[in-house]
């Protein structure tokens, strides 16, 4: 159902911007591809230690694989080829669900938000913390907002897309939290049996 609403939606959308706001959701679009992804991984290359870029970089090509399988199963096609009358922004062939845009969008930036609060210039300013997840979380939305106005995705496969993000998110940031604690918060996780809350997150998003 919200398929069949984005193409009405969407239409509708993309009849209300100018050129210039079409141009402007395409340079948006860009916040979620591979150019400035690449930057931000430089820039945490450059500031933090080496592993922490090596697991980001590991999490990023699971989110790439994790999505493209998941479109190959899903098969839901993107609302341009169902509604002729929507302007494309790209010659998209993939199917749709997931938004791999906003899905990694929203883990890429919300990731860089927590590295950036880890710093001990920051670590223990709240204000900080606040504005740089809020700045994060801008960031992603306004870029999965840029695939509905652009006619690529659907608002079901940009929530879908964005959930995915955020959950693949908690678990980098929960990996590098036991990365950063002694032994015996390892023993304390298996005991508390947290792994099993996790797979239960898993299951639910997926």
């Amino acid at each position: 159902s919200l398929f069949k609403y984005s193409l009405t939606y969407e239409q509708n959308l993309q009849s209300s911007l100018s050129k210039d706001e079409i141009e402007f959701y395409k340079f948006v679009s860009l916040l979620g591809g591979g150019v400035f992804i690449g930057f931000g991984l430089f820039f945490v290359f450059c500031c933090f230690p080496l592993v922490k870029t090596v697991i980001l970089c590991v999490c990023l090509i699971f989110a790439v694989y994790f999505h493209d399988i998941l479109k190959l199963v899903q098969g839901d096609p993107r609302p341009f080829w169902i509604n002729t009358a929507l302007f494309k922004g790209e010659c998209e062939t993939s199917y749709g669900n997931p938004s791999g845009h906003s899905l990694i969008g929203f883990f890429f930036y919300l990731s860089l938000a927590y590295l950036i609060c880890t710093l001990d210039s920051f670590k223990f300013n709240l204000a900080f913390k606040i504005i740089a997840y809020l700045v994060a979380i801008f960031i992603s939305s306004l870029t999965a907002f840029s695939r509905l106005a652009l006619g690529l995705h659907s608002l079901d496969q940009v929530l879908y897309g964005s959930a995915l993000g955020i959950w693949l998110f908690v678990v980098f940031a929960y990996v590098f939290k036991v990365y950063d604690m002694p032994l015996s918060y390892y023993l304390k996780f298996f005991k508390d049996k947290q792994y099993f809350y996790f797979f239960l997150l898993t299951l639910l998003i997926l």
